[in-house]
């Protein structure tokens, strides 16, 4: 998670620059690695700013603020996601 901002920022403009498919995996992302406020959001933004189309380890999105509302933004964002 450190730096995770920077990454979403770079993620976003190499996206303009040179789009391909983007995954990100959130295995690291579990209780005990993590501080609690760093996996309410991780998600959200790895789709929104990091543009990811896949998902990996996606059970941690019932971290997120808005747990249903991030899943239901997965469609709509053509993302994918795995859940073990």
């Amino acid at each position: 998670m450190h730096d995770f901002d920077l990454h979403m920022k770079m993620l976003d403009y190499l996206h303009g620059v040179y789009p391909r498919s983007i995954s990100a995996c959130m295995q690291a992302n579990c209780d005990g690695l993590v501080p609690p406020e760093g996996l309410s959001f991780h998600i959200r933004e790895s789709i929104e700013r990091g543009h990811a189309e896949r998902i990996g380890h996606g059970v941690s999105v019932m971290n997120e603020h808005d747990p249903l509302g991030c899943s239901r933004r997965w469609p709509s964002a053509k993302c994918s996601w795995k859940s073990a």
